[in-house]
């Protein structure tokens, strides 16, 4: 769980990094997603740090498979409580990063989550994720494919006027 093969921009995971993207490939059982939300809501409370974010993203990815009541919550509150990108300031160019914000975007993750939970309540959530200009643009991205995942619950109506104003 400590050990890490160094990526290439990243380079080797912290052990709580590593144990949260072990964490997220190999528990398959919904019963525990009380446990990893209480890690995921812990770490989001912290200060931003690289350890942070790639906690964070991988839980994230881990409460989107497990699913329920709890794991809607904690992403959902990560959508609307957390800071947004645009928030941490922007870079100065030419950067090849426009946030400050530390990556990865752990709230990308999930607003990406909440499309694989599936639930309908999410809709209002990923609909203001859509619009909000201060969120980047992955995690803006990942509310939209929620939002498909969503089909018949999004508003297609609304979904149609955003798209010929972006």
């Amino acid at each position: 769980v400590t050990a890490s093969a160094p990526a290439v921009s990243v380079g080797p995971h912290r052990p709580q990094s590593r144990a949260a993207l072990i964490a997220s490939v190999v528990c398959l059982d919904g019963r525990y997603a009380g446990r990893f939300c209480d890690v995921f809501d812990r770490y989001r409370g912290m200060e931003t740090s690289e350890e942070k974010s790639w906690v964070c993203f991988y839980l994230a990815r881990l409460l989107g498979r497990l699913g329920g009541d709890e794991s809607f919550r904690s992403l959902s509150a990560a959508l609307t409580d957390d800071k947004k990108e645009a928030e941490y300031g922007f870079e100065d160019p030419p950067n090849v990063f426009v946030y400050k914000a530390r990556t990865p975007f752990y709230r990308a993750a999930a607003a990406y989550s909440l499309g694989c939970i599936g639930d309908p309540g999410a809709v209002d959530v990923l609909m203001e994720v859509v619009t909000d200009f201060d969120n980047a643009v992955s995690v803006r991205n990942a509310a939209a494919e929620s939002l498909v995942r969503l089909g018949a619950h999004a508003p297609s109506g609304r979904l149609r006027e955003i798209a010929q104003s972006y």
